[in-house]
């Protein structure tokens, strides 16, 4: 990697006011090389998943979670922000977890520092809800130059908030009585 790019690297890391991350300097140290041109890191911690220590790293596109052993060499695991149904956390008296569900799958990233946990989890749903948001805004552009019998620009975004309380239905999360009342307030919009 060149100078200059270690340098922006450097920068972003600092933007994002990454904590230290002890037991994930390997993964750390390999981040660049996964980080793709255009891409921003929002933030990263240290978490327990798949029986191993992990780097999770939320970028403007993807969570990615890193693990570079000795033996094995890199196993890596990309969550497209698009693929992201509902993100979850709980604090214990030291640590905490994440659960990010995509599609009908569950990621459990645990022994998260309880400090930056909620922020965290805070970080991958607003950067889910921005890659949506502009996903869906350059469908509205066409929207809006379409002719005029197009009346109704927000049903992707409805439809979009529909499949994620239908994932927390059937993930337990939400009653059936609490969907159908915040159903009838989409619609109802």
């Amino acid at each position: 990697m060149a100078k200059q790019e270690l340098n922006d690297y450097a920068q972003q890391l600092e933007r994002a006011g990454l904590p230290k991350a002890v037991f994930t300097r390997k993964e750390m140290n390999y981040l660049p090389e996964v980080i793709r041109d255009g891409e921003e890191l929002l933030y990263a911690v240290s978490g327990m998943y798949d029986n191993n220590t992990w780097l999770v790293a939320c970028t403007n596109s993807r969570v990615l979670l890193l693990n570079k052993g000795m033996v094995y060499g890199l196993k890596q695991v990309d969550v497209p922000l698009d693929k992201i149904n509902a993100v979850s956390f709980k604090t214990g008296v030291l640590f905490g977890s994440i659960e990010v569900q995509n599609g009908a799958s569950f990621m459990k990233i645990e022994t998260i520092d309880k400090k930056v946990v909620k922020f965290m989890a805070d970080t991958i749903k607003s950067a889910a809800q921005d890659f949506t948001a502009k996903q869906n805004g350059g469908y509205k552009q066409a929207q809006t130059a379409a002719p005029a019998e197009s009346t109704s620009t927000d049903l992707p975004l409805i439809a979009d908030e529909l499949i994620k309380l239908k994932g927390l239905v059937d993930a337990g999360f939400l009653t059936q009585e609490e969907f159908d009342t915040q159903k009838a307030k989409l619609l109802n919009k």
